[in-house]
């Protein structure tokens, strides 16, 4: 399963760097929160109460593409990280946290995240 996690990524980070370069288009809040859920999935494990998922969420982005206030984007995001957990039945560790970081590594257009569990 984790090869093919893996392969999924790879794969999305390519076609997001083309896309980013040939569209040089800015990221969408809601592009980004469908990249949080599928990294939600990702990050899914059994724990003993049920399926659970990492509760902490860094999200490098360009800082060409950051248009919104942060904070208010890492709020609405972290909220909507929160309903979709919650939809899809899986259990948190602690305190959901998403947290926007500019990079100049990230291509414009593409992002990358970083998800994590820490126990609150």
């Amino acid at each position: 399963m984790n090869l093919v996690r893996g392969l999924e990524r790879r794969l999305e980070r390519l076609l997001e760097g083309v896309a980013g370069r040939v569209f040089s288009g800015r990221l969408h809040p809601s592009e980004i929160a469908g990249r949080l859920a599928r990294e939600a999935d990702f990050a899914r494990f059994d724990h003993e109460t049920g399926p659970a998922t990492a509760n902490q969420y860094t999200l490098l982005v360009n800082p060409k593409d950051l248009d919104a206030d942060p904070v208010e984007l890492e709020q609405s995001l972290t909220e909507e990280l929160l309903r979709y957990t919650t939809d899809q039945g899986l259990r948190l560790e602690g305190p959901c946290r998403v947290r926007i970081e500019g990079s100049d590594r990230v291509a414009p257009g593409s992002l990358v995240c970083h998800a994590e569990v820490v126990p609150g």
